[in-house]
């Protein structure tokens, strides 16, 4: 193998695993419930590990909901969106 196959076959598992990673959390029960407290601390558990990165869930308003890289008591979450 070349050394470009290789550093390809690199990035395309880490954009697996990445892909993974998200599917895991859109999959979450705390979006079902809305409960964006319970989303922000398993989207920062995923990034735990790798110790880089960051997850935003944004409502279909375009309303951030939550962001890894932000303190939670900044971002309204749900309870911001709620009633529209």
């Amino acid at each position: 193998m070349s050394g470009a196959r290789i550093l390809l076959a690199g990035v395309n598992i880490e954009i697996i695993g990445e892909i993974e990673i998200l599917q895991a959390l859109a999959a979450s029960a705390s979006v079902g419930e809305r409960d964006s407290a319970e989303f922000q601390h398993q989207a920062e558990a995923s990034l735990a590990l790798q110790r880089r990165g960051n997850i935003v869930l944004i409502h279909r308003d375009l309303q951030q909901l939550v962001n890894t890289f932000v303190p939670r008591p900044a971002i309204g979450g749900y309870a911001a969106v709620q009633g529209k």
